[in-house]
């Protein structure tokens, strides 16, 4: 009889030493193009470990992300907790029939499930779609059956795929909006439309109400070369890997090398190389035809983008990472990529022109990236690429006061003197002209060519900002023990506009190479301050604005 009970109370408790997922909230709403990111925690109310199996949504509608690593199956231990985020991206595709939805998480062994209702408050029933359709060609205009096909909403957002058939043809019936469009096949470079081969230069396409539009690709075979890129793409706040988006490698210092007949041919017309971020993380961008310095830049949906990183954190400007010696196999690169917050609905939309300072150097208004810089937060929001007649849109904003940063390789970075108020009352602010005067700096590998003190970045800045400086190598340099060249004293100071000394940030000997610094004026004052660097007897100096 007593081990009739210890048999019942064991079993008691096996039966209730079980897992529970509780939903909080268990029912979300989204009401307006402002009101587009929800967080549900999920928390596991059981005493058992939580193994979630699925998710089941409709990823046309939804994009998902957590707080940490996600893989599935996923577990959550008793009394544990995990947050994801959910963000109605396809808000452009809702109408009155989509307005009530559910997701479904499916853990403990596909037995058991939550549901989390879902409430769209804002939807177009008229049908705004038109239709795409090309063929894609090789280098002798024959078909290529079986090419992919990829579709970007807004230049970035990778909305849908599709195939060719065995004519080389393909069709996609789209939503109204502003499309890039790729074209992709093993053994071929991977091309834009217009014969592009990275996002800066690809023809934008504009889908309209019941508009019909007809594009072409030609695809050029792979030459095959030792020259690949090896790496992995990494969320910045989880550590976890990017499962989704491109990898854009482009030219940076150059080294000219002997080439085949076709291959030199190819090199002048194929500067950029593109590839897309696989499943696992990782990306390779193989048969690189000319060897030589590369940059290496990673985008990705509702992240930043990114150059390769030599440091845990992102690398979103190109000051903040080195070109990139690609000559045989390079391997083991990191791009750190930080989340955006693009999802607003806030528009900034116009023109911007662009020139240099010194008239022998020459900027091409489709090698810029225009970033929006939330001045409230100090953060970047979103960005865009423009047009090559210089036409740009940066949409998903959220409420927020926002000035334009423009970026491009070679140059120091320009920011707009006005300032955009994204409110209730002004949404949208278009016709915008925009003229930024770039200055050129030295674009140069891993040990710099000369002594150099770059524009600190953000400026205006609230309250900290970045100092970056290289270091030279001398053509005659003391060596000391074991064979590493000698460092030389460095000063780095800020000073007050009246000469008086605010803080010294280094003070100290350093060996030659490219250095980083943050400064953090927290505790002064509003205005103009000077950041001076001394070295060897050398001084350089730069102006930089304390704006609160």
């Amino acid at each position: 009889m007593k081990a009739l009970i210890i048999f019942l109370l064991t079993l008691v408790g096996a039966i209730n030493a079980q897992p529970k997922l509780v939903l909080k909230p268990n029912t979300i709403e989204f009401s307006n193009i402002f009101d587009r990111l929800e967080n549900v925690l999920f928390i596991n109310g059981g005493n058992q470990d939580l193994i979630i199996d699925t998710i089941r949504y409709n990823n046309n509608f939804y994009f998902i992300r957590f707080d940490k690593k996600w893989q599935y199956p996923v577990t959550i231990p008793p009394g544990d907790t995990l947050k994801m985020d959910c963000l109605l991206a396809g808000y452009f595709m809702v109408t009155s029939q989509d307005t009530l939805d559910t997701m479904k998480v499916i853990y403990s062994g596909y037995s058991d499930q939550e549901d989390l209702k879902i409430s769209i408050r804002f939807y177009d029933d008229q049908n705004k779609s038109g239709t795409v359709g090309g063929t894609v060609l090789d280098e002798n205009n024959s078909p290529l059956n079986n090419s992919k096909i990829y579709f970007y909403y807004d230049g970035s957002y990778l909305f849908d795929t599709t195939y060719t058939n065995a004519g080389g043809r393909f069709s996609k019936k789209l939503p109204q909006g502003n499309y890039t469009v790729a074209a992709e096949k093993a053994g071929y470079y991977f091309t834009f439309y217009d014969n592009q081969y990275d996002p800066y230069n690809a023809k934008k396409l504009l889908i309209e109400q019941d508009s019909v539009k007809e594009i072409n690709f030609n695809l050029i075979q792979k030459i095959q070369t030792p020259n690949r890129v090896l790496g992995k793409v990494i969320d910045a706040g989880t550590k976890a890997n990017v499962r989704k988006g491109i990898i854009v490698v482009r030219k940076g210092k150059h080294t000219p090398t002997k080439l085949s007949a076709r291959a030199a041919g190819l090199a002048g017309v194929i500067q950029s190389y593109t590839a897309n971020i696989n499943n696992d993380g990782t990306f390779a961008i193989d048969d690189i035809i000319e060897p030589g310095y590369y940059y290496v830049q990673a985008f990705s949906d509702f992240y930043l983008p990114a150059y390769v990183s030599n440091t845990n954190d992102p690398a979103i400007f190109w000051q903040q990472t080195d070109s990139i010696l690609i000559q045989n196999t390079v391997d083991n690169n990191s791009i750190i990529l930080k989340r955006d917050s693009s999802y607003g609905g806030g528009i900034i939309s116009g023109s911007i022109t662009a020139d240099a300072s010194n008239p022998n150097d020459s900027v091409n208004v489709s090698d810029i990236i225009l970033f929006a810089k939330n001045i409230d937060f100090d953060e970047l929001t979103y960005y865009s690429i423009p047009k090559q007649n210089g036409s740009f849109r940066i949409n998903h904003l959220p409420y927020g006061k926002y000035q334009l940063i423009a970026q491009s390789i070679g140059f120091t970075d320009a920011v707009s003197t006005s300032v955009f108020d994204i409110a209730p009352s002004s949404t949208e602010f278009n016709n915008i002209d925009l003229h930024f005067t770039l200055t050129s700096v030295s674009d140069e590998s891993n040990i710099p060519g000369e002594f150099k003190l770059f524009q600190n970045y953000p400026n205006p800045f609230n309250p900290a900002t970045t100092i970056q400086y290289s270091i030279s190598t001398p053509l005659n340099p003391p060596f000391g023990k074991g064979g590493n060249i000698r460092g030389v004293f460095v000063s780095l100071k800020v000073f007050d506009i009246l000469g008086r000394e605010v803080v010294t940030l280094v003070n100290e000997k350093q060996a030659p190479g490219n250095y980083s610094v943050i400064f953090n004026a927290s505790n002064l004052p509003s205005g103009i301050y000077i950041y001076q660097l001394r070295i060897n007897g050398l001084v350089q100096a730069k102006k930089m604005i304390l704006l609160r």
